[in-house]
């Protein structure tokens, strides 16, 4: 999963920001996992607007691609596709 996390992140990078935090480092990144309930690897949580939007446990390409697809399409000046409903135009 790691590969294609990697794939993901690179090729979205325009678009949606994102890290990878290897919880057993350091002091640091272990009250990281502490702080965020992390027990086992590897666990994807994905934030919108600083809060945790969704989280999961386990190597599920087809949850990281979609949040990866659902973040791009919800950001400022996304190329997503538009929102039902919105009112909004894509390009200013």
């Amino acid at each position: 999963i790691e590969e294609y996390y990697n794939e993901l992140s690179m090729s979205h990078q325009d678009f949606v920001r994102s890290a990878k935090v290897m919880c057993d480092k350091n002091k640091q990144t272990k009250k990281l996992a502490a702080d965020y309930h992390v027990k086992s690897y590897p666990v994807f949580i994905v934030f919108k607007d600083g809060d945790v939007s969704n989280r999961w446990d386990g190597a599920d390409k087809g949850k990281l691609e979609s949040s990866f697809e659902r973040l791009m399409g919800s950001g400022p000046g996304s190329r997503g596709k538009k929102k039902k409903g919105s009112g909004r135009s894509k390009r200013r």
